[in-house]
């Protein structure tokens, strides 16, 4: 709740050096942490931790996070099969590109223009790659790009007759001197995963409604000698208005999706905090 102190709690531990020089070495140190545990955690007994010095630098989580790994790439293959495969082959070239990007970058490196470049090869990849070389493809890829820059654009434009954003929240930031840019930046890269996952769906089912009603019916009342003219004041009218009603629905999906997983969320919240 705003304007009231969070609660802190200092924990003291024991702990055995796993590795190193001083493999075996009983240690002892302290850990001082929140009521709701975001910038620092509390221990129990049995975990393992990465140690400094005397404070704990975090958890070790790299055995579980191999294994979750595994596991997520078993069932990727064998639930999607070819898709699967491909999957994990653009997730391991989306992540060579972020690494190659950012591993010739330094400090005087323009973060914003590194991430202008990656999210137009993030977006040819993922898309190209899972949906192949085809017109939905292209026009999902087209979507998702004039999104990006209208969104960001809009961003630029509010940022720039608005007071300042305080950004001392932000995590990894350290001593960086633009922050605004690291903002930017996130921004980019975490709203085009979600342009593109819609503008993949909408310009599928756009192509199924358009694909699977206009085109076949006008085809086949042509084979059957029907003129031109009179598909066409007959039977376009119709089959226009149903392909913008089914549009016009996928479009609002968007927005009452949101809207009633809302609601669905915050009835869980109000149901969490009456069982607490």
């Amino acid at each position: 709740t705003r304007g009231t102190a969070e609660k802190k709690y200092s924990q003291k531990m024991q702990g055995i050096i796993l590795n190193g020089e001083k493999k075996g070495k009983t240690v002892h140190f302290s850990n001082e942490y929140t009521y709701t545990e975001m910038l620092k955690q509390k221990y129990h007994k049995g975990d393992k931790v990465f140690v400094s010095g005397s404070g704990i630098k975090g958890v070790k989580r790299d055995t579980e996070l191999v294994m979750l790994l595994g596991i997520l790439i078993f069932v990727l293959v064998e639930a999607a099969g070819r898709k699967g495969i491909l999957t994990i082959i653009t997730v391991g070239i989306n992540i060579m590109i972020f690494a190659v990007f950012f591993l010739k970058a330094d400090n005087t490196s323009n973060v914003v223009a590194i991430c202008n470049k990656i999210v137009i090869l993030f977006a040819i990849v993922t898309l190209v790659g899972l949906n192949g070389v085809n017109k939905k493809t292209w026009a999902a890829l087209l979507s998702t790009l004039c999104v990006l820059v209208l969104i960001m654009g809009m961003f630029d434009l509010v940022i720039r007759h608005v007071q300042e954003l305080d950004y001392s929240t932000m995590e990894y930031l350290g001593s960086i001197d633009n922050p605004d840019d690291m903002f930017h930046a996130e921004i980019l890269l975490s709203g085009l995963g979600a342009i593109m996952d819609v503008a993949v769906a909408i310009a599928a089912a756009l192509g199924e409604i358009f694909g699977s009603g206009l085109i076949p019916t006008f085809l086949i009342r042509m084979n059957n000698d029907i003129r031109f003219v009179t598909i066409v004041k007959l039977y376009i009218p119709c089959e226009l208005c149903r392909f913008l009603v089914e549009s016009i629905g996928i479009v609002w999906t968007i927005p009452v999706s949101i809207f009633i997983t809302t609601i669905f969320m915050k009835l869980s919240v109000k149901k969490r905090r009456k069982s607490c």
